[in-house]
């Protein structure tokens, strides 16, 4: 008895920490493509929408294609995110096949400048065909916004906790 009083006052601190299985929500940012036409990404956004937990800030057009969506960690994930954008029945997908680019923004480790040029691209380059989930082929970068562009493989494995461990000299958010 003396052990279940224990181990029930270990769980309600932990629950009164927030450590006991609550999920994080999250934020990150989708340039969409295959929209043809604008109601194409009405389109897109939508089959996000429908997963659990998504909401979808922005509407995505042929001119500005970037959403930002929030979702709960541990309900979806960015590779069934990916999946539900390529799986879309837009009206252009005969043209040009839905897919989602997830855009992460990457500063150096502990404040430090971000590497550029021959070093950022070692690191990326190492770092794409170890992640799960991902097209390292297909992936890139850009030095202006500094941002990761991460191109999926529909598999629906890639998961946003590994993608922004999975490169070593960038803090990945």
């Amino acid at each position: 008895m003396r052990k279940l009083i224990v181990a029930l006052a270990c769980l309600a601190g932990l629950a009164a920490a927030g450590l006991a299985g609550e999920d994080k929500t999250e934020k990150v940012k989708f340039r969409l493509h295959g929209i043809v036409a604008d109601k194409d990404g009405a389109v897109l956004a939508e089959a996000l929408g429908k997963l659990p937990t998504v909401k979808v800030t922005g509407k995505p057009t042929q001119e500005d294609p970037t959403v930002v969506v929030s979702f709960t960690l541990g309900k979806t994930d960015v590779g069934e995110m990916a999946n539900a954008v390529g799986a879309a029945k837009t009206s252009g997908r005969s043209q040009s096949k839905p897919r989602a680019t997830l855009l992460l923004e990457y500063t150096g480790l502990d404040g430090r400048a971000a590497p550029d040029g021959a070093a950022l691209l070692r690191i990326v380059k190492d770092a794409f065909p170890k992640l799960k989930g991902v097209d390292a082929e297909r992936s890139s970068f850009e030095l202006k916004s500094k941002s990761l562009l991460i191109m999926f493989d529909g598999s629906g494995k890639a998961k946003l906790a590994e993608l922004r461990k999975g490169f070593p000299g960038l803090s990945v958010k």
